[in-house]
């Protein structure tokens, strides 16, 4: 994983900005699931994310993580562990 980005999507994850959502990128209330909040500190504009499954995230958008990685994240996400769990295990294990 890309370490200037890893260090963002961590960041990100614990900052307390981001409402938690499941089995989707970002859902119809404006909350993301973690690799949803990976693709937008990524720049990714939220229409290529909105109802997306999570583990489908945009070309290029995926900071170097293997689809095992992805699916596994998004497993751990919609599985109910909170973004500061998920945040510790990147940081971690990447």
């Amino acid at each position: 994983m890309l370490t200037k980005i890893k260090s963002k999507w961590v960041k990100a994850l614990r900052s307390g900005r981001y409402k938690q959502a499941n089995s989707v990128l970002l859902d119809r209330d404006g909350a993301y699931c973690c690799l949803g909040v990976l693709a937008k500190i990524q720049g990714v504009p939220k229409e290529e994310l909105f109802c997306k499954m999570t583990s489908n995230l945009p070309q290029g958008k995926n900071a170097g993580l293997r689809r095992t990685s992805r699916d596994l994240l998004a497993r751990m996400n919609d599985e109910g562990k909170t973004f500061k769990e998920i945040a510790a295990y990147i940081a971690r294990r990447y």
